[in-house]
């Protein structure tokens, strides 16, 4: 008898401590908002929780790395909007040259003006974004370029380095984002360098030739279009940057959407879960009080 008494305890005390579980993760789950916070919640459903939350993750990554891309193609596209610009001072300077032999006061003046233009161009592929020189390829903690009046364009030897960077795409492919100083300034193609118009300016004002100056223009146009072509390239990489990130914004949006589907709890279930475990707590403990006490002279009659 003594042993069906026992049994009868350990019922009611294993009972109620499911109920005391039963009550404490329904209120967790109103008080959080969520219906899975620790592994034994839903045991089946955690390797699902952790993939989507990996995912979410990277995909936020990737959402942030595409905000700096976006700022470097908009201040490499400005740059070269510059350039641009300082291409037109030169031809203007140009056409003054072209006008008639220059006084000597005139040709100094010119020249200092070019010499200028051509340290204004050094400084624009040296922009800087987050400290990192963008034209600089992978090696882009050092200036492309710096002013050296020995050398036939007036600039020094490439410090940088090539460039292998490319922004990710959300769907794991990946697109090139950036160009050299080299491929935008200073191209193998003589025609095509704007360092090289610059320079043969400059040695036209120096000669004070005409038909020195009239080449200059020639070149410092074909500079330019080349210029152009580059900034177009930066204005795709903006395009497909803007792309890319409207399709993170929406993966996230559905990642998130099957992370609630999973974790969130059914507030209304969590309530009504509450309300039944505190009656049935309330019942047996109702039900327990109403069993007579007894002692072990109770069954010794």
């Amino acid at each position: 008898m003594l042993d069906s008494v026992d049994s009868s305890s350990r019922q009611f005390l294993i009972a109620s401590e499911r109920l005391a579980e039963r009550l404490d993760r329904a209120q967790r789950q109103i008080s959080s908002g969520k219906r899975i916070e620790t592994a034994s919640d839903a045991p089946d459903q955690i390797g699902e929780l952790l993939q989507v939350r990996s995912a979410i993750a990277e995909n936020q990554q990737v959402q942030s790395n595409l905000d700096a891309y976006k700022l470097e193609e908009d201040v490499a596209a400005n740059a070269l909007e510059q350039a641009s610009s300082v291409i037109d001072s030169a031809k203007s300077l140009t056409s003054i040259g072209l006008n008639g032999a220059l006084s000597p006061s005139m040709q100094a003046n010119l020249v200092a003006q070019v010499q200028s233009l051509l340290q204004d161009m050094v400084g624009i592929a040296g922009t800087q974004v987050n400290g990192r020189y963008i034209f600089s390829g992978d090696n882009d903690q050092v200036p492309p370029y710096t002013l050296d009046p020995m050398q036939p364009n007036g600039i020094s030897a490439y410090a940088g380095a090539a460039s292998t960077r490319q922004a990710r795409h959300p769907d794991g492919s990946s697109f090139a984002i950036s160009r050299t100083a080299p491929e935008i300034f200073d191209s193998p193609n003589p025609d095509e360098s704007v360092f090289g118009a610059l320079a043969g300016l400059l040695t036209a004002l120096l000669d004070n030739d005409s038909a020195e100056m009239q080449n200059a223009l020639a070149s410092l146009q074909t500079a330019q279009g080349h210029i152009q072509t580059q900034a177009a390239f930066y204005g795709m990489a903006q395009n497909r940057i803007s792309q890319a990130t409207d399709s993170a914004a929406g993966k996230d949006t559905r990642l998130q959407a099957q992370l609630s589907s999973i974790q969130d709890v059914d507030v209304t279930a969590a309530i009504l879960e509450l309300q039944d475990a505190q009656f049935q707590r309330q019942a047996a403990l109702s039900a327990r009080a109403k069993v007579p006490p007894t002692s072990l002279f109770d069954y010794l009659r």
